[in-house]
């Protein structure tokens, strides 16, 4: 865990994003999983990181979508 506030630490966004695709060991993960049951500020925080996500993605995918007006049919 990567930061720090009063005197419990709480994960970073890092940690957050680590967490969401799948990049931590079984344990880290188990503990973030544990610290996220637990706190609702973090837990508030990976929901706003995990809504970010899809907005990007959903973003991603449109322009995958969007023909190339360069490119003929």
């Amino acid at each position: 865990m990567t930061l720090k506030i009063g005197s419990r630490p709480h994960p970073g966004d890092d940690d957050l994003v680590r967490y969401m695709d799948r990049q931590l060991g079984l344990e880290e993960a188990r503990r973030l999983r544990a610290h996220l049951g637990g706190c609702t500020e973090c837990a508030a925080r990976l929901e706003s990181l995990q809504a970010r996500g899809a907005a990007v993605g959903g973003w991603l995918a449109a322009l995958d979508a969007a023909p190339d007006p360069e490119r003929r049919a």
